[in-house]
């Protein structure tokens, strides 16, 4: 089973995305993730993007699928796995599903996770406070910035995969585990 998790920023993917990898014992792939681990490393990626990210800018979508293409090629994918922060881009869509292809996967549902930009500045301000992680991005003005980015990309995205009837909207503004509850009981009911 592949899905995307899509949603804008402090939309709660990466926590839907940790559940649906549990219940379905496929990983989480997340590239903000996978970007910030590369920061970490010092690696020459890392160094590439690390002021893109301090900036909440998108990083090259070459360098985002070189990392899923990667990624998805490991031996863990091979039953499939979950993709949060990718495709952001309409090109990215493109490319994703070329290398799926490739790859002879099917992608099996896109999940949108639908916020009202009000809500998100409290919940980034609460995950700011309330995180271990140190994210240089969760802070309100780069918030800003980034909802400001997702806006302008996301609809050729949705788009994109609404066209495919791939879409299942879920209501984001529900408490974590109730927005889980009603992703599970729907997957269940398309018979995922």
């Amino acid at each position: 089973m592949v899905i995307i998790l899509l949603g804008p920023p402090g939309a709660g993917k990466g926590t839907q995305a940790a559940v649906l990898s549990k219940h379905y014992t496929i990983p989480h792939l997340s590239t903000g993730d996978m970007l910030r681990a590369a920061v970490k490393s010092g690696s020459v990626l890392g160094e590439k993007v690390k002021s893109k990210l301090k900036l909440g800018e998108l990083v090259s979508d070459k360098t985002v699928l070189d990392i899923v293409e990667q990624r998805v090629k490991k031996i863990d994918c091979k039953n499939g796995f979950i993709l949060d922060g990718f495709p952001r881009t309409k090109q990215q869509v493109k490319s994703l599903g070329d290398l799926m292809l490739n790859m002879k996967l099917n992608l099996d549902l896109v999940i949108n996770l639908a916020v009202p930009e009000a809500v998100l500045s409290s919940r980034i301000e609460k995950r700011a406070n309330d995180n271990n992680v140190e994210r240089t991005d969760d802070n309100i003005e780069t918030l800003n910035h980034r909802i400001s980015i997702y806006r302008n990309q996301s609809k050729a995205v949705f788009e994109a995969y609404q066209s495919k009837g791939l879409i299942l909207n879920i209501n984001g503004v529900q408490d974590a585990k109730s927005v889980s509850t009603e992703i599970l009981k729907k997957l269940k009911k398309g018979g995922y």
